[in-house]
């Protein structure tokens, strides 16, 4: 019997598609201001995050120093610290066989370990430690210095914001145990477990299907998929309410059918340790794992599958779907 393909998490930089071993990822962080680094090759500049300092590779071809605050950093594990990847679009987590290698004009191509077919679209598959190798060093830094020039006032007071509530006193981690992708809703944060989400997309107005409950928003096309939005709130006896907007969607599968949870912001992906996981009360205990401690904040682990197969979230997606996302 053949070993069962690993899983990827596919992001993109620009034009080009990459993918990261999904294991080896231990945060996918908003973009937060970027310090400008002594000696550090090809790095767009560096954060600090758990005591120590993250270098920041931008792997595109052509924008570099311009920036979005809905990019994020895919922080990859290597031998010799931590690793981060800017992504302008985090897609998918994938499972799959990697190819071997493509010539292509990709600066990462070094790094590449082979490709993924993935849609219409080719990810290059990287390898984290010949990536950090790239590099010089991150011994040094500029105390001052603005990597995103064109930003202004209100942008740099969001990326201020997101450095400092990354920085931490060095600490202990322990084992991880698996991985959480924590989003916000409302006032509330939630939480999913990685390896039960499909990926993540940019939410647009869905269609409305006539006839649903309140809590089925519409369907939404995703790259010639249909998506059948969801407020997972209704399961949890909360308001269904309105979304801010630049709203995320959370992707989930069942069934071989997509279906999305519509959240204000993908607040960032954690590791969870060992003993992490917290008893919560007072909410549907069928569908919540527990509650886990986020920057100070309790967020709500939700359970996918079964929010899914729950009578409150049942979803019949026959009816045709007309709209189009971009």
């Amino acid at each position: 019997m053949s070993a069962p393909a690993p899983h990827w998490l596919i992001f993109h930089a620009g034009a080009f598609t990459f993918g990261v071993a999904a294991d080896r990822v231990e945060a996918i962080l908003p973009l937060p201001e970027l310090e400008p680094a002594v000696e550090v090759s090809g790095a767009a500049g560096v954060f600090e995050w758990r005591g120590g300092l993250v270098p920041v590779r931008d792997l595109r071809a052509e924008g570099r120093g311009d920036y979005r605050l809905s990019d994020s950093v895919v922080v990859a594990g290597t031998a010799s610290g931590p690793l981060g990847l800017l992504a302008t679009e985090v897609e998918s987590i994938v499972q799959g066989h990697l190819l071997p290698p493509l010539q292509g004009t990709a600066e990462a191509q070094p790094a590449v370990l082979g490709h993924l077919r993935v849609g219409d679209a080719i990810a290059l598959l990287l390898d984290p430690d010949r990536l950090w190798r790239l590099q010089l060093s991150v011994e040094g830094r500029e105390s001052a210095g603005e990597f995103w020039p064109g930003a202004g006032p209100e942008q740099h007071a969001v990326l201020r914001q997101r450095a400092a509530r990354l920085r931490a006193p060095r600490q202990v981690i322990a084992a991880v145990e698996r991985s959480l992708a924590v989003v916000r809703l409302g006032r509330e944060l939630f939480a999913f477990d990685l390896a039960e989400v499909a990926g993540f997309a940019e939410f647009s107005v869905p269609v409305p299907v006539p006839g649903c409950p309140e809590f089925v928003l519409g369907n939404m096309n995703l790259r010639g998929r249909i998506v059948t939005l969801i407020d997972f709130r209704a399961a949890l006896g909360l308001p269904v309410g309105g979304l801010e907007a630049g709203g995320k969607v959370v992707l989930v599968s069942d069934d071989g059918l997509l279906a999305g949870f519509p959240v204000d912001e993908v607040w960032q992906v954690v590791p969870l340790s060992a003993g992490g996981l917290q008893p919560l009360a007072g909410r549907q205990a069928g569908f919540v794992k527990g509650a886990v401690e986020v920057e100070g904040r309790p967020a709500t682990l939700l359970s996918v599958p079964l929010l899914l197969a729950s009578g409150r979230l049942t979803v019949d997606q026959s009816p045709h779907m007309t709209g189009e996302q971009g």
